[in-house]
């Protein structure tokens, strides 16, 4: 009985011994930590390259470096109908479409814009005139002048909330576009931002838009009405000119002056109010909106342009005295 106690003593103690031995030279448990740290790190490493990895579209477009971030600069094969964009080549992330990347890419009909891309630049989609819809991940920050010029078919786009700027004649002359909301961060619609969309009934402006540039909106002939917020302080010449199926003209506050031409062709137009905040109404601003009968007029009003309501229904006779009025303001 003593000699079996000792022997499972003495095994316990070899068995001790050899554990110590296994950690003093690396091995054991400490071997199994180096193996999940490793297996980690593989982990991590997938990851990462799976951010970046070919993905979308990769093989249809050409991509470069040369500006110092990946960029989309073109079509392989310029038969192709629907693209999405890649996020990532050759494990780098693509995050722009370059100037005049697919102009006249005459036979594209929808385009997907993943997340990851911060810009579109200028003349990007111009006068791809069978682009139906485009649809864009949040992530987007800036698209160029002229991007969108002449899609004649393109009816749908979502801007993400994360837009800030858009610059001219960006969707100039898209004919089938009806309806956009404008991101709050867009403080400025750009000159000729949306001129020539004939189909476009409803804008919705942003309550921070600071600025309606020269000819924003003209010969958007189905827009329902002519819309100045509050927050805008600069309203450019020709800005609605020929808005001829708005029946409703709101101007808002923040200006002091309705320049030349703004409204010009606005036949639909009935009535007008002019808040209290105008002092001057330019040439030609109501020229021509041959439904347009009454108009209220500010006190604070102090003159009114060459040509301003001619070819309208509005009687000079309803303008406050004290108004320096040009002579043929009315006739």
């Amino acid at each position: 009985m003593k000699n079996d106690i000792k022997k499972r003593v003495t095994l316990t103690a070899v068995a001790a011994m050899a554990s110590i031995m296994l950690l003093l030279s690396g091995c054991g448990s400490q071997a199994d930590t180096s193996s999940s740290a490793s297996d980690a790190a593989a982990t991590e490493t997938a990851v990462a390259t799976k951010a970046v990895e070919n993905d979308g579209d990769y093989d249809k477009v050409t991509v470069s470096d040369a500006d110092g971030e990946n960029s989309v600069t073109g079509l392989k094969d310029k038969s192709v109908k629907k693209l999405t964009l890649p996020s990532g080549v050759d494990g780098k992330a693509v995050t722009r479409i370059s100037a005049n990347a697919f102009a006249d890419c005459k036979n594209l009909t929808e385009v997907v814009i993943p997340a990851g891309y911060t810009g579109i630049g200028a003349n990007a989609f111009k006068g791809c005139v069978n682009l139906k819809t485009v649809k864009i991940a949040e992530g987007l920050t800036s698209i160029g002048g002229y991007a969108f010029e002449g899609c004649e078919k393109l009816s749908e786009i979502d801007l993400p909330d994360s837009v800030e700027t858009i610059l001219m004649y960006a969707f100039h002359d898209c004919k089938s576009l009806k309806e956009i909301d404008i991101p709050d961060k867009v403080t400025n619609i750009n000159d000729f931002m949306f001129a020539g969309c004939e189909s476009l009934k409803d804008v919705d402006l942003s309550d921070k838009t600071t600025r309606i540039g020269s000819n924003a909106f003209e010969g958007c002939v189905k827009l329902k009405e002519a819309e100045i917020p509050d927050t805008v302080k600069t309203l450019c010449g020709y800005a609605f000119k020929d808005c001829k199926g708005a029946t409703e003209i709101e101007i808002g506050t923040g200006i002091t002056s309705v320049g030349a031409r703004i409204f010009e062709g606005c036949e639909s137009v009935v009535k007008v109010t002019i808040p209290d905040n105008i002092k001057s109404i330019g040439n030609y601003t109501f020229y021509n909106c041959k439904k347009l009968s009454s108009v209220t007029f500010p006190k604070t009003l102090e003159s009114i342009g060459g040509k301003a309501f001619v070819g309208t229904k509005v009687s000079k006779d309803s303008v406050p005295s004290g108004c320096v009025v040009n002579s043929n303001a009315f006739d």
